[in-house]
């Protein structure tokens, strides 16, 4: 036997399948970096115990050098920091390993003091991403206008949204700066509330040099504060807690105070102590007060009252047959003119009040989309004019926008499931009210009418090339799945590792202990559904390569055999919307199925939240480990009326959201240049593809599938 076989059956016997049994706590030990490791290991709990343990099989495996660094670290990093805190320190020098090598991963470990006072100074830190859906939640249990939380570079209100800082650390506990971001939102959805923002008051205030704005700021969160003590006494001891109340206060400020503490004063009592307070120093503003902008505010409270006087107008509009209708033969003739009783037509300054319609002379029960637009008109406005109840008054309602503009509270009842023809009912969401429309999408399912399967034929011959590439990759997936090669324990013995170990070891290179095959029998459990866009935009080329794609996936997928489903979607209004049957889980790659696939054709506008609810509730039912919902688009949402924008993109982004919660991974694959600007809000910043060619759409779409599912 020559000297290389011999050495190759020595290391076979020597690394047999019972060598990985070996005592784990022996090898952990002897790669501990001084005498005294073993008494501080024995010192930490089992638990950190059998963590170091799990890490260190996990890294040797990895790079037997980067394991030999990790343990002259790991005890000094249980010093500086808990379990948790260790565990980010690895996973961060794992990253470095994959994306920069070895040099840069033990960079990272041997910088273990900066990175736990990073750390320590994190666990600090509040921050608005994780706390934006508690605010949220809060301020529409106070009432009011609906406000939105977003992230900006200074505090303020534009009385549409509350802008607050992405992270706060003024304190020294987490704890704290999470209370500082909660008297933050709480005061500023407090000047929405008790008028320092109605509109004859704004218009005083602009009036005004810019050097009295601070002023008046002040002025106005010393009258809120007593508001909020009078109302809600828990939330304004919230903010005194951060108020330092050893700040003493000249004689006129003291005067000023005390007169805006009263309960009958305004934001008008603030305005008329501006003149006696100009050549006054203004006191130091609490953390939570923030800045005071009325330009900001007039922008956003114009666009605002013209947008919901004629919505209003025309939801009165179409309350008013319902009404008439209801009423008795006694009541008939004095119909006609809604008012609001007189409760409510004062200067409103409480939380959150609850407006009570008049109609022919009684009380009604208003929908709540007429509910939320009075809480909103009279918080900007104070009073309502009769022209405001006006049912359809004025000619600035924008027809175009259709029945679209209008939150539907009289659609059908919530324990409706069908119309008469079947068509199914769903919600839809409202950023701006924060809240459900429900029942108010009309969805009816559709089959994609069969074409001549030539279609088919055709782009299988002109990919015949691609197709077996893309047919091969997809066999490797499976027989990637059932032997991991070079492993540090296993089931065989991986010769062609031995080979290449005794060439390094000629070479004089020292070599690892990789010489195993492990073997893992793992069947695929994959359910996939492919929601393809059929709006009108997709006309011409685009329309040809998304059913080019499909075939070639299709193709694809048989080898693999996972179960897929395939849908388009469309729609024209939340009234017509539109699912297209092409072909379901339980239909096999069919000549029909081809048929449908070759019949694909554009069809109207792009209403993708209520495609995305129904076909989730499909991909639900179907039992399998991995769901992917995967789409097919050229474009953003997009609908007639008011679904266009920002609404479309934010009620697509909470059906994805609903999806994510059912454990459905969703992945958007366009042809949208601008994609990048929209997709990460919707989908997630790694949950997304932008194909720069439409030409390139039939091979990427089957080359993104593989790496999705492997």
């Amino acid at each position: 036997m020559d000297p290389d076989s011999r050495w190759i059956l020595e290391q076979m016997v020597a690394h047999r399948p019972a060598r990985a049994q070996s005592d784990p706590a022996q090898r952990l030990l002897a790669f501990l970096p001084s005498a005294d490791g073993a008494e501080r290991l024995a010192a930490l709990p089992a638990l950190a115990q059998r963590f170091i343990q799990r890490w260190l099989d996990t890294i040797v495996r990895i790079d037997p050098e980067l394991a030999r660094i990790y343990a002259q670290h790991v005890l000094d990093a249980f010093d500086l920091m808990p379990q948790a805190g260790v565990e980010q320190w690895l996973i961060k020098a794992m990253d470095a390993y994959d994306k920069r090598g070895l040099g840069v991963a033990v960079a990272v470990f041997e910088n273990l003091p900066a990175f736990a006072h990073d750390y320590a100074e994190h666990q600090l830190e509040a921050r608005l991403d994780t706390e934006q859906k508690v605010l949220q939640t809060l301020i529409l249990g106070l009432g009011g206008r609906p406000l939105s939380i977003s992230a900006g570079e200074h505090i303020y209100t534009d009385t549409d949204h509350i802008y607050l800082p992405k992270h706060l650390k003024t304190f020294h506990t987490q704890a704290r700066n999470r209370d500082l971001y909660r008297a933050m939102a709480v005061f500023l959805w407090a000047q929405n509330v008790y008028g320092c923002w109605r509109v004859t008051v704004l218009n005083k205030l602009l009036q005004r040099p810019a050097s009295d704005w601070p002023i008046y700021a002040a002025l106005e969160r010393v009258r809120i504060e007593a508001c909020l003590q009078r109302d809600l006494p828990g939330l304004a001891r919230l903010l005194a807690s951060f108020r330092d109340e050893t700040q003493t206060l000249t004689g006129v400020w003291q005067a000023a105070t005390a007169h805006l503490q009263q309960a009958t004063t305004t934001a008008m009592v603030s305005l008329q102590w501006l003149d006696r307070l100009t050549a006054s120093d203004v006191p130091a503003p609490p953390c939570y007060q923030g800045e005071c902008y009325p330009q900001r505010v007039a922008t956003a409270q114009q666009q605002r009252l013209q947008r919901e006087q004629r919505r209003l107008q025309q939801a009165l509009l179409e309350l008013q047959p319902l009404l008439d209708a209801g009423m008795s033969n006694a009541t008939q003739g004095s119909g006609g003119v809604f008012t609001l009783a007189p409760a409510q037509t004062g200067n409103v300054e409480q939380t959150d009040p609850t407006p009570a319609l008049v109609y022919g002379g009684q009380v009604v029960s208003a929908p709540l989309e007429i509910r939320q637009l009075l809480i909103s008109l009279q918080q900007d406005l104070g009073t309502l004019t009769h022209t405001a109840l006006v049912a359809g008054a004025g000619d600035a309602y924008d027809a175009a926008a259709g029945s679209d503009a209008i939150s539907s509270d009289t659609t059908l009842p919530a324990d409706s499931l069908h119309y008469a023809d079947g068509a199914l009912l769903y919600p839809e969401w409202d950023y701006q009210r924060q809240r459900y429309r429900d029942n108010y999408c009309v969805l009816r399912e559709h089959t994609v009418p069969a074409a001549d399967p030539a279609f088919v034929r055709q782009t299988l011959q002109k990919y015949r090339g691609p197709l077996q590439s893309i047919k091969r990759s997809f066999e490797a997936v499976l027989d990637e799945d059932l032997r991991l090669r070079r492993q540090a324990d296993g089931d065989d013995i991986d010769i062609d590792a031995l080979v290449a170990a005794r060439a390094d070891q000629l070479r004089g290179i020292e070599t690892g202990e990789h010489f195993y095959i492990q073997r893992q029998r793992r069947r695929r459990n994959v359910a996939v559904m492919l929601m393809v866009d059929m709006s009108g935009s997709t006309r011409g080329w685009v329309n040809m390569a998304e059913r080019e794609a499909l075939v070639l996936l299709c193709e694809a997928l048989e080898t693999l055999g996972d179960r897929y489903a395939i849908y388009g979607f469309s729609g024209r209004t939340h009234n017509r919307c539109a699912i297209y049957h092409i072909k379901r889980f339980d239909e096999g790659y069919s000549q029909a199925v081809r048929a449908r696939i070759s019949g694909i054709q554009p069809q109207t506008y792009t209403r993708m939240g209520v495609a995305i609810r129904h076909l989730t509730r499909q991909l639900r039912k179907v039992p399998a480990r991995t769901r992917l919902l995967v789409t097919l688009s050229d474009g953003k949402p997009e609908d007639y009326g008011s679904y266009r924008g920002l609404y479309g993109i934010e009620d697509t982004r909470r059906a994805l959201l609903e999806a994510r919660r059912d454990a459905i991974h969703a992945f958007c694959i366009t042809i949208d240049s601008e994609g990048g600007d929209y997709l990460p809000h919707m989908y997630g910043a790694a949950n997304y593809a932008v194909i720069d060619n439409v030409r390139k759409l039939p091979l990427k779409v089957a080359d993104i599938y593989r790496r999705l599912t492997t």
